[in-house]
């Protein structure tokens, strides 16, 4: 669930940690591709070089955004669409190769799993402790 999170995450867990740097420079580099292009594929009435969204009031920036038509937007939200496929793709083989390590760390007995019965400064109940 952790690589699913956050790509990489789990590979972190699971001890490896160029794996994990992959998957995560991999997620850096979607999420920033995503966000470039669907800025640059804005009309350019809308781009921060004919208006400055911070200092212009927001009436302008309104009227600025409807004076475009749905259609002019469209490559945009396309960019934005495949991002999140993208996203969603590496999510689901990092969470998937995550699972498959642990597994195997489970298997080689490097991670045990021994019932506790915990007192005190965990409260008072039955679980599993992980040990590496």
């Amino acid at each position: 669930m952790a690589s699913f999170m956050l790509p990489g995450a789990g590979q972190f867990m699971t001890g490896d940690a160029l794996g994990g740097s992959l998957f995560v420079a991999g997620d850096l580099t979607v999420a920033a591709g995503t966000l470039l292009g669907a800025y640059f594929l804005l009309p350019t009435n809308v781009q921060f070089s004919s208006l400055n969204w911070f200092t212009a009031p927001l009436s302008n920036v309104r009227t600025t955004f409807e004076s475009n038509s749905f259609v002019q937007y469209l490559p945009s939200l396309g960019v934005m669409a495949g991002g999140m496929l993208l996203t969603a793709v590496l999510r689901h083989f990092s969470a998937g190769i995550a699972a498959r390590d642990a597994w195997q760390n489970i298997q080689n007995g490097k991670v045990t799993f021994t019932p506790t019965l915990g007192f005190l400064d965990r409260g008072f109940g039955v679980g599993m402790r992980m040990r590496f």
